[in-house]
């Protein structure tokens, strides 16, 4: 699936410790799978391939993953840390597999429509010096998908950091792509997000 010469996977983070949930959100249910699942299914038929971080619960969080050769998990020893650690990890990897580009895609973000990410990989994304973002109502949400030029700017983050931190930090020229739906920023990191996320249907495929 390496439309226009660039290879293109995806960086799946989900070995986070949901500390603001108080259990683990990957595997809560949601129209009887696993928010992971979600998450994951959404990337299939849009990347080369998917390395998904695994921390906390993670053999269960391997075990909810679609079953389909895309998929491929990565143990990050130092999770605990925070985001940083998955970010790290990942990027590494992602420079090591010479993908040209990188999608960040959280676990948490259920409602993302591949359609989304199909169009944010067409023909707007520029390749390895690009950063392209997702926008609503000029909000910035995510994924974002990292040219390969960045990839090796995440080994410099800590703790909770994220993409974010390095677009400030490095004052980067990122590319917003218009984004049809509100969930792009959308996640489910707390009870009250999860009941909210009860009340919706899943997005098309």
């Amino acid at each position: 699936m390496s439309g226009n010469g660039k290879r293109v996977g995806a960086l799946l983070l989900a070995a986070g410790l949901s500390r603001r949930m108080g259990t683990s959100k990957l595997l809560e249910d949601w129209n009887g799978k696993p928010i992971i699942w979600h998450s994951a299914s959404a990337l299939i038929g849009v990347v080369d391939q998917v390395v998904v971080t695994l921390g906390a619960n993670a053999a269960s969080i391997d075990a909810a993953l679609p079953d389909d050769p895309l998929f491929e998990t990565l143990m990050v020893p130092d999770y605990e840390e925070g985001m940083a650690a998955s970010l790290r990890a990942g990027m590494a990897e992602a420079a090591r597999r010479s993908w040209d580009g990188a999608f960040v895609m959280l676990g948490d973000m259920p409602l993302v429509p591949g359609p989304l990410l199909k169009a944010m990989r067409g023909s707007r994304w520029k390749g390895r010096s690009n950063v392209t973002i997702p926008v609503r109502h000029e909000r910035r949400g995510n994924p974002a998908l990292w040219g390969a030029d960045h990839f090796a700017a995440f080994q410099t983050l800590r703790g909770e950091e994220g993409g974010r931190t390095l677009l400030a930090r490095r004052a980067i020229d990122w590319q917003p792509f218009e984004a049809d739906t509100d969930a792009i920023c959308f996640d489910v990191d707390t009870p009250e997000a999860l009941e909210r996320l009860r009340t919706m249907p899943a997005p098309r495929a």
